[in-house]
């Protein structure tokens, strides 16, 4: 959770990168301007001219930092848009600044070069120090979560893409390829103008107040239906405010007193902002939950859950994003709760080896997706064991359900070739673990083992009913023994499930 001292920090730190970005423009005017006028370059002139206006660029993104963190009676909310105000304007510099390259590029006129070393060298420095500044404060803007640092580091970006142009300019002018230069000007301003729309269409959409992203909404229903007094979430809404996220929900919480409920509010509220960066503001709307939507909590939303064991109503569930269900309609935020009561039914009983399977998923996904839901359809999963050995294909079928993976019978994708479920399950893989789940987006992986004989003996108590010793006694407790053998697994899942984070795929 971030306290006060640490939004201070980060305000703090916010002005002393912009205040560095105003000393390297001032830096890379000067260079420029002095450089086009000993070297008799005009470009390299018109560049350190046109560094003026970022100057002035980053001196009003300066200022932008500074007013959005200061408090008035008359903005309630605070300043904090002001920042997406300044990206906003920012963009249009990047804007301009794609026109004047292509203003002076292509419709400008040549110039002789008195000194050529002295451009190049004034144009080495200029790319070098734009491309390491961009770099740099780009992932500060990340880490800082700043629309106006980040638009300022594209600005810069811009710069670095300007310096390029000029140096090809000036050499392929120099060697009598003019039009060398207008070729790879208009790629440059191909990417100045994309850069420009990013940045500007995101500052509009906070400053309409567009919902907060889905991995966020999904990141904060993740939170809150982990706890066990929440009995629904009737609403969740979020919006952005420069640096910061300000969320509401609308709760139904199981509690006998009014107190209870505001401490169990006051709990949420501390659980997002401690497991969620910039969250600025939760706002809490809760209400009581009625008698028939605790007892659908406890015993699932089905009157016919009814008679499963405890431990399989309330085991962990796991949550992924499927957006072939949201293409299709089916969810429309393609967010899918899977529960460990859906795998019992389709296995049609829980036992070590659904369980295992489930856990592995639970725990593998966990890993593998530490920040965001697992994308389901975007996930392969690898078997050690082959179809017919031991209960491999039962793990399988279990592994399938959750990931939507599949070996070649699955889902083939829509005639575009997207959310094709083919070829990702793949058994007798030649790996050192038991199970191997690989993100295809980022190539990230995970190897799971399951070792139940940690903690139970499956075939000793499935012994104890059909084996040559078994009694009429051993036969009579034998479920409920069984049972809470499963039960033991998922009640220390940490201790029979074993994660090894393994080098990307290549």
């Amino acid at each position: 959770m971030q306290t006060v001292e640490q939004h201070e920090l980060n305000h703090q730190e916010k002005k002393k990168i912009s205040l560095y970005s105003v000393g390297v423009n001032l830096t890379l005017a000067l260079i420029k301007i002095f450089g086009g006028l000993i070297s008799g370059s005009a470009a390299l002139l018109a560049d350190g001219i046109h560094s003026l206006s970022d100057l002035a660029a980053s001196l009003s993104v300066y200022v932008g930092i500074v007013i959005s963190n200061k408090k008035y009676k008359l903005f309630p909310q605070g300043l904090y848009k002001v920042e997406n105000l300044v990206a906003l304007v920012s963009s249009f510099a990047i804007f301009f600044a794609g026109y004047e390259i292509a203003k002076d590029v292509l419709f400008g006129e040549t110039t002789p070069i008195d000194n050529l070393p002295v451009a190049l060298t004034v144009l080495g420095l200029t790319v070098a120090i734009t491309w390491g500044y961009s770099r740099w404060e780009k992932q500060k803007a990340i880490e800082l979560n700043s629309p106006s640092l980040q638009a300022d580091a594209e600005h810069v970006k811009a710069d670095f893409y300007t310096a390029l142009v000029v140096l090809v300019g000036v050499l392929a002018q120099y060697f009598g390829y003019p039009m060398i230069e207008k070729l790879a000007v208009v790629v440059v301003i191909y990417f100045i103008f994309h850069s420009g729309f990013e940045i500007l269409k995101e500052a509009i959409k906070v400053l309409l107040d567009a919902s907060l992203d889905h991995e966020s909404i999904d990141k904060i229903r993740q939170i809150v239906t982990q706890i066990p007094q929440v009995v629904s979430i009737n609403a969740l809404t979020g919006r952005n405010a420069g640096s910061y996220k300000f969320v509401q929900l609308d709760l139904s919480l199981q509690s006998d007193s009014l107190q209870e409920a505001h401490e169990l509010a006051h709990e949420i509220e501390k659980k997002i902002k401690s497991q969620m960066p910039f969250v600025e503001r939760v706002v809490i709307h809760y209400q009581p939950a009625s008698p028939q939507e605790s007892d659908e909590k406890r015993l699932g939303t089905d009157k016919r859950d009814v008679g499963y064991r405890e431990y399989i109503l309330q085991a962990p569930s796991i949550t992924v994003y499927d957006d072939l269900a949201r293409f299709l309609g089916t969810k429309a935020d393609g967010v899918i709760t899977v529960e460990y009561l859906e795998i019992v039914k389709m296995a049609g009983h829980s036992c070590a080896t659904v369980a295992g399977a489930y856990l592995c998923a639970l725990k593998g996904l966990q890993a593998l997706y530490p920040d965001t839901l697992p994308k389901r359809g975007e996930i392969r999963v690898e078997l050690a064991r082959k179809p017919r050995e031991e209960n491999a294909g039962v793990v399988a079928s279990v592994l399938s359900e959750i990931t939507g993976a599949t070996e070649d019978l699955g889902f083939g994708g829509i005639p575009t070739g997207e959310y094709n479920r083919r070829d990702l399950l793949h058994f007798g893989a030649p790996i050192e673990h038991d199970i191997l789940f690989t993100r295809l987006d980022t190539g990230e992986r995970v190897g799971v083992d399951f070792r139940p004989g940690r903690l139970v003996d499956p075939m000793k108590i499935l012994l104890s009913a059909i084996g040559p010793e078994a009694t009429p006694e051993s036969r009579a407790s034998f479920p409920d023994r069984f049972q809470e053998m499963v039960e033991t697994l998922f009640a220390h899942a940490d201790e029979v499930i074993d994660l090894h984070p393994l080098p990307k795929a290549s």
